[in-house]
């Protein structure tokens, strides 16, 4: 039995052509790479969400411990002990006008030097200090591992905002 050569022809033309074996080769790398890559993408996504929020967090400080210092240097100073008393509540209220920041997470007390404006130091510097945590769990346990003391203790992410402003005391 003699087989029509042109039969044979279409035949295997149609097999080389056929689109589903094109593809059948290529789906399990497909789905090996997409597993493999993935997780490094969510996790790239992640660590550039965080790293946004922080540098707000920080500009948002700066911005709040600018408002204490802008108080404070228009009142002269003030308190011996270096916090001023406007000047503080200047910048918990700023803090609590914000939509991000916390007050509970304010780390200790703004500290607004030197407590009064003189004739040789005639700008006021703020200091206020806010713990940062992330939204991300993982991302808290990394930060406490890589800012471990040599004692052993964890202190976690704090942030440190800082402003200066020249007094606008008029001398006579």
């Amino acid at each position: 039995m003699k087989t029509n050569p042109s039969r044979q022809m279409k035949t295997r033309l149609r097999k080389i052509l056929r689109p589903s074996t094109i593809g059948e080769t290529q789906r399990g790398s497909v789905l090996l790479e997409t597993v493999l890559v993935m997780p490094a993408l969510l996790l790239l996504m992640l660590a550039m969400f965080e790293l946004g929020r922080a540098v707000y967090i920080q500009t948002a400080l700066n911005a709040a411990t600018h408002q204490g210092v802008r108080v404070a240097a228009q009142r002269g100073g003030g308190a011996p002990d270096g916090k001023t008393q406007a000047g503080v509540a200047a910048f918990k209220q700023a803090v609590a006008d914000d939509p991000i920041l916390d007050p509970k997470k304010i780390h200790g007390t703004p500290k607004f030097t030197p407590a009064r404006c003189t004739r040789t130091s005639s700008t006021i510097v703020g200091t206020t200090q806010y713990k940062l945590d992330f939204v991300f769990p993982g991302f808290n346990a990394l930060a406490k591992l890589a800012s471990k003391s040599s004692s052993g203790v964890t202190s976690g992410i704090v942030l440190t905002g800082k402003a200066n402003l020249r007094c606008e005391v008029t001398w006579k």
